[in-house]
């Protein structure tokens, strides 16, 4: 159980996922669908009857994945710079600077059995893997001054962040080394840093999208002040995060060969896949979420439901708009949610799925035609052989295969080009990595009429900007989701789930799926490679780090 039975807000329901492992694929992609997810808003007036809900969350989950949402990162040139180095010292300024302005922690616990089983036997690697989720978004306020960005603010603003909630009821901290002086003024010692120092107590694994920025943010804001450098930073990490750190930025981008890896375009690809595994009838992730009061005032739902058109298999058709290029290529758009064209996540999909349809169909027709070559080359080798071995035979004789029976006698040529001409229907072949198409035009796999250009991509589908998107607890859930996906995807490419999950027996979620080599890499923008978090013989942990790893009774040899 993630939660007490005793505790009349939460308790743990049956709503997707948990009815068992063999079901029809119509009722497994149902299971996989969810309409929208629970969010707990944590703030100042219930941190503290929250806090045993949180601590047990943490404690009982296979991973945790966290997201923050930031005053601001400074000078952005700085922090694509050549040297990793400058990347540090560039991102430690910014940190100490500027503040965390919420955070959201969503917990994701392994439930790959039925009650009473105790194995996953072979029959049922079909089934779905379930996951019991709690998530969380605790408005934080520094106690300390602090920059605010008005690129920053413009954004939260425009996305639903409510600053006027964040000054009157964030949950207190400070920042840099702990301050014994401070903590007393919480009676409780019911801190902001007491739940950090919680979470790396717990040694879960723990989920990041893009998480370097995120991490030198709460080292700074919530555990100490920050290294000198940035070896220093990378072997005090191995430590203070012992279950691993793992980045779907990093696994979309260069193992998952997403075409985008922005964390909305990677959470709705890995929505959708998991939907079309499930209606396949092969394993895929099915969720379970806490079921709370439904007159609880600090529960809040995020709507995340896939559009009709996907789910009825195209029948909807809708309107030709167009997509904005920027966003749908990295993310984020200028002109924010005044943008004239559209952002809607399910649209770029459908656009991306028409570009994919498109070049499996060239790369199809290439590889026929190289067989037909092949075939052609083979048949005129083998007929010269034959009529070299046959003296005195006549020239006007029927050819017969190697089975005694008579063909057509076609000329190989001629039959060749009759085949290209039926595959490609009358297209002149092109190379399946360079669509020079000026105006294709076809049904997306969604019923969208879809028109792409070389150059753009467009859409029927022109859907208002959604607000409140960018919380960092549904952003935490995002992340999550995307890491059950992948990792699922990770593992069926070895030799599948090694092991049963049990959550009760601490991890080992990393080992079951196979994740060992994707453990602490982080992505690194304008990078051809992650950054690995791995100690190196030449460089100690901080000072400041290993006091801190003594309050916490977490001496290291």
């Amino acid at each position: 159980m993630f939660l007490s039975s005793r505790n009349n807000l939460l308790h743990s329901s049956g709503r997707s996922g948990s009815s068992g492992f063999y079901q029809l694929p119509e009722l497994c992609a149902k299971m996989a669908m969810f309409s929208s997810v629970p969010v707990v808003d944590v703030h100042r007036e219930n941190f503290k009857s929250l806090w045993p809900s949180l601590l047990l969350a943490i404690k009982s989950c296979s991973y945790v994945a966290i997201d923050a949402e930031l005053s601001g990162l400074g000078n952005r040139r700085k922090l694509l710079t050549k040297s990793m180095e400058d990347r540090y010292q560039s991102l430690a300024e910014v940190a100490k600077s500027r503040s965390v302005l919420s955070l959201g922690i969503s917990c994701f616990k392994a439930r790959s059995k039925t009650p009473g089983d105790q194995t996953i036997t072979p029959e049922k690697q079909n089934a779905a893997l379930g996951f019991l989720i709690q998530t969380f978004n605790i408005t934080t306020l520094c106690s300390e001054d602090y920059i605010v960005e008005p690129g920053s603010l413009k954004f939260l603003v425009d996305h639903g962040f409510d600053f006027n909630k964040q000054y009157a009821s964030g949950v207190s901290y400070y920042r840099g080394v702990d301050n014994s002086e401070k903590d007393e003024k919480d009676s409780d010692s019911q801190t902001l840093r007491l739940l950090f120092a919680s979470l790396i107590q717990s040694a879960k694994p723990v989920i990041f999208h893009n998480g370097l920025v995120d991490l030198v943010f709460l080292y700074q804001n919530l555990y100490s002040n920050l290294p000198p450098s940035s070896a220093q930073f990378i072997a005090d990490l191995c430590e203070i995060f012992p279950g691993g750190l793992f980045d779907t930025k990093y696994l979309a981008e260069f193992v998952a060969r997403m075409q985008a890896s922005y964390l909305e375009y990677v959470f709705r690809k890995s929505q959708r896949d998991n939907v079309r595994l499930a209606s396949c009838g092969k394993q895929h992730v099915s969720l379970e979420f806490c079921h709370y009061d439904a007159d609880s005032p600090h529960i809040g739902y995020h709507q995340c439901s896939l559009p009709a058109s996907f789910i009825d298999g195209g029948s909807q058709k809708t309107e030709k708009l167009e997509l904005c290029e920027t966003y749908a290529a990295h993310g984020h758009c200028k002109n924010g949610i005044r943008c004239s064209k559209s952002h809607d996540p399910d649209a770029i999909q459908d656009a991306d799925d028409c570009r994919d349809e498109r070049r499996q169909r060239k790369r199809d027709r290439k590889k026929q035609k190289r067989q037909m070559k092949a075939k052609a080359e083979e048949s005129q080798l083998a007929e010269g052989t034959e009529e070299e071995g046959e003296s005195g035979a006549k020239t006007d004789e029927i050819p017969k295969d190697d089975e005694g029976f008579k063909t057509d006698g076609m000329d190989v040529d001629v039959q060749e080009d009759a085949i290209l001409e039926e595959v490609s229907h009358g297209e002149a072949p092109q190379d399946s990595q360079k669509l020079s198409d000026s105006d294709l035009v076809g049904d997306g796999p969604n019923g969208h009429n879809i028109t792409t250009t070389s150059s753009s991509r467009t859409s029927p589908l022109k859907l208002n900007k959604q607000t409140g998107g960018h919380r960092a607890g549904y952003d935490a859930f995002m992340t999550g989701f995307t890491m059950a996906t992948l990792a699922l995807e990770i593992s069926q490419r070895g030799s599948g789930i090694s092991k049963t999950l049990s959550p009760e027996k601490e991890t080992h979620f990393v080992e079951a799926f196979g994740l060992r080599d994707f453990k602490n890499k982080l992505f690194l923008s304008a990078k051809p490679v992650p950054l690995v978090i791995a100690k190196s013989s030449f460089s100690k942990t901080s000072q400041n780090h290993r006091d801190k790893m003594r309050r916490l009774g977490m001496n290291q040899p």
